[in-house]
């Protein structure tokens, strides 16, 4: 293999081709409201209310379900603002 710059290489990549960052997105349902846990709800209240009054919001480690409750409240929440 030749260099012709010390930057670039002339070589091909290793993966070439069309398969390089394709990852499918998995669409699902959006969480209804009478099944969203009660705890998350309150919390993300809580993010929504501090956001509104311009303080800072500490988001603990969350599970990715727990996750998707709280980012639906949030959305919830907007929708109704």
């Amino acid at each position: 293999m030749k260099l012709n710059s010390i930057i670039t290489s002339s070589a091909r990549p290793v993966k070439s081709g069309d398969t390089l960052g394709c990852h499918t997105r998995i669409v699902r349902e959006s969480v209804a409201v009478g099944e969203l846990n009660p705890t998350l709800r309150a919390l993300g209240r809580n993010i929504a209310r501090r956001v509104r009054k311009g303080k800072s919001v500490h988001v603990p480690a969350l599970r990715v379900s727990e996750l998707g409750h709280m980012l639906r409240t949030l959305e919830l929440k907007r929708a109704k603002a």
